[in-house]
């Protein structure tokens, strides 16, 4: 299962789940992600698509809708058996991604 959507120093903002790496390319909001992630780059924020097992995207969902935001991306970020980034952001994304969550990275708070 892939997890794919935003993150950033907070944690996860926004999630959605696909049967595989194909469908979730094909998500016409990965483009709407793109586009607030580059708006939001001062808070480290990142698009991800995340290949994790069945169980730990339920358990990913249900702290976010506990709003366990830092939380969800801990777990997802320990159980992704692989993580990918949007080809021409990679680099930058991937040196992001190892340093969220940590909410004193946002220079606004």
């Amino acid at each position: 299962m892939i997890a794919y959507g935003i993150a950033d120093a907070h944690g996860i903002e926004t999630v959605a789940f696909a049967p595989d790496l194909n469908a979730a390319k094909e998500d016409k909001n990965l483009s709407f992600m793109l586009i607030r992630v580059l708006a939001n780059r001062h808070r480290h924020a990142v698009v991800f698509l995340a290949e994790v097992t069945p169980e730990a995207a339920k358990r990913i969902n249900d702290l976010i809708k506990e709003s366990k935001f830092i939380e969800a991306l801990k777990l997802l970020k320990a159980s992704a058996k692989e993580t990918w980034f949007p080809d021409r952001y990679a680099v930058q994304f991937s040196k992001s991604w190892s340093m969220i969550p940590n909410p004193d990275l946002d220079p606004w708070r």
